[in-house]
Formats: structure tokens, sequence, C-alpha cells
């Protein structure tokens, strides 16, 4: 039964073109529960759209897209305009469902990228996020990258301070990423627990 769960980490599943129908569904949801508290999903480091300049995605020394799950490409988040889009968009689509959703959720909090030296299919990557046809320096890499993501969940937030935003591998231990967050996703550990494949002191460190 929907009405027992509380949290949605995924609103965005209900399909935003039947908005009528959409915003019923979550009226009712609330009425039967309370509690209930919808955020739409979204993903740090990889966009929900192709149509964006070919510019914003990450790519390899010879110009390639880095494909880390089929169809889905790395977004270069060195770039402050990239980071600054995501951002807009979570804020767009938030406001397309005429502001519904409690929140938003963001898979992917990633503050480095410099360990992704395959993609989905096992092919070495060299990372190239300057353009300049050679390999990044991993150090100099994962400072702007890690500014990047900094900047995209931060504008997030600044452009809708009171919404509850939740997140999924980050490190909770940043404090820029604490004074933006409500909570994490600690996603697959629960399961693990429950069937013994994972303890809980495992989770809690």
């Amino acid at each position: 039964d929907r009405a027992r769960v509380d949290l949605w980490l995924g609103a965005d599943l209900w399909d935003l073109a039947q908005l009528p129908d959409v915003a019923n569904d979550f009226f009712q949801l609330r009425t039967l529960n309370p509690n209930a508290l919808f955020l739409l999903s979204m993903n740090a480091v990889e966009p929900y759209t192709n149509a964006i300049p070919e510019s914003y995605f990450l790519h390899d020394v010879n110009g390639h897209r880095i494909e880390v799950w089929p169809g889905s490409y790395r977004l270069n988040l060195t770039r402050n305009e990239v980071a600054d889009f995501q951002a807009d968009w979570a804020y767009a689509k938030l406001a397309e469902a005429g502001f519904i959703h409690d929140g938003v959720f963001v898979d992917n909090v990633f503050l480095s990228q410099s360990w992704q030296d395959t993609d989905i299919y096992g092919n070495p990557v060299q990372i190239d996020a300057d353009g300049n046809g050679l390999p990044d320096d991993p150090a100099v890499f994962d400072a702007a990258w890690r500014a990047g993501v900094l900047r995209e969940v931060e504008a997030i937030r600044a452009r809708s301070p009171d919404i509850l935003m939740s997140g999924h591998a980050m490190d909770v231990t940043e404090p820029r990423l604490l004074a933006v967050f409500n909570g994490t996703s600690v996603g697959f550990s629960p399961a693990n627990v429950i069937e013994h494949e994972e303890s809980y002191p495992a989770v809690e460190g």
C-alpha cells in the first residue's frame, strides 16, 4: 500500500506531464499519511536530458563522452556553467510541477572523480576535463570537480532555501554538504543488513 510509504526518494517517477493527476495522487497520499514526503530525484553528476551542449559532458583524451551506465554519461562538473545548469534544472522541475514536491533527492554526490578509470563496459578511460588532449592531473582535476559539485548543490539550496534535500553517495563529514542537506540515503545497506550481508558497525563506519 503506497500510503504506508513515508519518504519517496524518486517522486519524479510520476509522469509530470499528467500534473493534475500527479497533484491529486500526492494530495490523497498525504491525506492518508500526513508524514509522507515527496522528493524529486536528480543525479548530481549526470544529466536527465541530452539537450545540452556537448561541452557540458566529461570527455576522455580522445574526445569521447564517458559512459558510466548504458546510455548515461558523466557531466563535466569542473565547469561552473554545468553546475549552474544542474541547479537551474532542479528548480525548473520543481516549478514545472507547481512546487508540489517537498524537496529534492540528489544521487551520486561525488566529491572526486579521478577514480573513474574505465567506462561501464570496462574500457580504459583517461579523463581530459580541460580539453587539452592530455590526461588530467588527478589532484588538479579532483579539486576542480569538488568545487563544481559543491557549487551545484549549494546553488540548488540557494534557489530553494526551504525545501528538504537528501543525498546519496556523499561525504557526510564535509561541512559544506552538511550545511546543504537535511539527510543522506544509506541506499542498499538496510537490505544488506537484513540479509546478513553487512553488519551495523560496518554501516556506521
